[in-house]
């Protein structure tokens, strides 16, 4: 086993998630993309419309092709209605064990 087989193989896949009447991918999110949050997090964390700008993240960072590959960007969620980011985001942290729910797991595949 080389250590690309190895990587490839623990890589989660992305999964479905049913959001105004579409099925869209999220993209478990990597542990690199972890650290990446916590950066941003402590960098931000008195900014006004935190909240806002969290749910932005989530959703850039978790919608996907089937390859795993980013499709949205910031400029993007601006277009979209507010539910639809609110489900997405909260759907993320879900996921990902960000919403502080102890028992969530992310449902990512491994290859």
């Amino acid at each position: 086993m080389t250590k690309a087989d190895l990587l490839a193989g623990l890589a989660a896949r992305p999964v479905p998630f049913a959001v105004a009447g579409l099925d869209v991918l999220l993209r478990p999110l990597r542990f690199g993309d972890r650290r990446e949050l916590l950066n941003w997090f402590a960098g931000n964390r008195d900014a006004p419309g935190l909240g806002l700008a969290i749910q932005r993240r989530y959703v850039t960072m978790a919608v996907s092709d089937a390859a795993g590959g980013l499709l949205l960007a910031d400029a993007d969620i601006d277009a979209l209605d507010a539910s639809v980011v609110m489900a997405i985001a909260d759907e993320v942290a879900r996921r990902n064990g960000l919403d502080g729910d102890p028992k969530a797991t992310s449902p990512g595949t491994a290859s």
